[in-house]
């Protein structure tokens, strides 16, 4: 792949890194939520452990359970009716093989997004490097033609606006351009 082509591939491949870094974090979580779990849990939930997180204090309860449709309003009645439901869905989230897969399935994952990340990060700092050994206008010209995308006629226009009210012919731009590509190539080790 060319140091053009590198260049084209530089704010697409710096956002993909960006993206991938930010997963990375989220499944970091994940895996260390899952270790708190297994370590802080031994056995499933009983009844009582989950009667208790689910009850309210006395002084927030509000136990109306007179409704037109005789259906029942209170906490603790809902609670009961729905105890066994309950501790199954509770149980079916602990459920110890079910989370030590999803933490392997994490891990594989967290291992891809290394080596994804190594491998996006060596060619956006090898892309910067480059970037940084040029001289401002140099650096300007090849930002505008490969990372922004724009035609010479558009660069040309930027350039006047940033550097000189004399206009540079786009045979010297591109002179500019080579010279840059040439320094580059030599930083660059892609």
């Amino acid at each position: 792949m060319s140091i053009e082509d590198n260049l084209r591939q530089y704010k697409p491949n710096k956002a993909l890194l960006d993206n991938k870094k930010a997963r990375r974090l989220k499944v970091i979580d994940m895996i260390e939520t899952i270790d708190n779990i297994l370590q802080l849990r031994k056995e499933p939930f009983t009844k009582d452990e989950i009667i208790d997180e689910k009850t309210l204090p006395a002084k927030e309860m509000k136990e109306d359970v007179t409704q037109p449709t005789n259906a029942f309003n209170s906490a603790t009645e809902n609670i009961a009716l729905t105890i066994d439901a309950m501790v199954e869905e509770y149980n079916s989230d602990y459920d110890k093989e079910n989370l030590i897969q999803k933490r392997r399935t994490y891990k594989k994952e967290l291992d891809e997004l290394d080596k994804d990340i190594e491998q996006l990060g060596y060619g956006v700092t090898q892309i910067e490097n480059g970037l940084y050994a040029l001289r401002n206008k140099q650096r300007f010209i090849i930002e505008q033609r490969y990372l922004e995308g724009l035609e010479w006629e558009e660069v040309e226009g930027e350039f006047e606006k940033v550097y000189t009210r004399k206009p540079l012919m786009a045979k010297r731009l591109q002179q500019l351009n080579t010279e840059a590509l040439k320094i580059m190539c030599g930083v660059v080790n892609l």
